[in-house]
This record gives C-alpha cells, sequence and structure tokens, in this order.
C-alpha cells in the first residue's frame, strides 16, 4: 500500500486540509474560556507537531519512523 502511485499527491492534500482545521481550530479555542478548552488545545498541538514531523520526513519515507 505505500508504494501506490498518488499516495504522496493524497498525503500532501490531506495535510493541507489537516492546517487549515488546525488553523480554524486555533480561532475557535481563541474566543473560548481557556480552561475549559484546555484538552482540546493540548490534543491540537500534539496532531499539529505530528502533522509538522510528517512533513519534515516527508511522504515518500512513510516506513520510517518520526
Amino acid at each position: 500500500m505505500l508504494t501506490q502511485p498518488g499516495l504522496v499527491a493524497a498525503c500532501l492534500e490531506l495535510a493541507d486540509v489537516a492546517e487549515s482545521r488546525f488553523q480554524a481550530a486555533e480561532t475557535i479555542i481563541q474566543a473560548c474560556d481557556r480552561q475549559s478548552v484546555r484538552p482540546a488545545a493540548i490534543m491540537k498541538a500534539v496532531y499539529r507537531d505530528i502533522l509538522v514531523n510528517l512533513r519534515r520526513r516527508g511522504w515518500e519515507r512513510l516506513s520510517e519512523p518520526l
């Protein structure tokens, strides 16, 4: 599966979608009570860091650890 044509292009597109969703989530989080959205803010930060690391590593080497 990791050798399917189009996989890199799909990953690039999904990463762009994810980044826009992280940005939208940040806007929502900023408008909310900080304490009440703390778990959501933590999850967003963790998953965004994973996305950053995935992009840094590259989509051609999916079998390599981050």
